[in-house]
């Protein structure tokens, strides 16, 4: 994948996948993985070297949500920035660090935009604490 930015999008609604892989691909420097489950996301997670930044719902079917892919992906792939989606509040998200965005839906570009941004921020900042705090 080269030097583009890679996003892994999981949600469990096919045409939520789809907008947001036409979105993403419409961004330079950028190349999509799309899972429909935890399970799909987990073989991602697997087999790619790198993963920039993660977008999952919260709520997915089953007996795994994004939260968990969002970690399971973090255990691999340390320096990844994650973004969560979801109809709720922050404060209405049990388990959501303060660490991953979150944009609610519904949402537009701009939106979505500022989000991707936020996630990168908010990964950065967590970094540098917890660099910050093994000195």
């Amino acid at each position: 994948m080269g030097n583009k930015l890679v996003v892994l999008i999981v949600d469990d609604h096919t045409d939520v996948l789809i907008s947001l892989g036409s979105f993403f691909e419409t961004l330079p420097h950028v190349t999509t993985l799309s899972a429909n489950s935890f399970g799909r996301a987990a073989v991602w997670i697997e087999a790619e070297n790198r993963i920039d930044l993660v977008v999952a719902n919260v709520r997915l079917k089953g007996e795994f949500n994004g939260l968990h892919v969002a970690e399971l992906t973090a255990a691999s792939h340390p320096d990844v920035a994650v973004m969560m989606m979801s109809g709720e509040e922050r404060s209405r998200i049990r388990g959501l660090p303060d660490h991953f965005a979150l944009i609610q839906k519904p949402f537009g570009v701009e939106a979505m935009l500022k989000h991707v941004d936020d996630a990168f921020v908010r990964r950065h900042e967590s970094f540098a604490a917890a660099q910050k705090n093994k000195g």
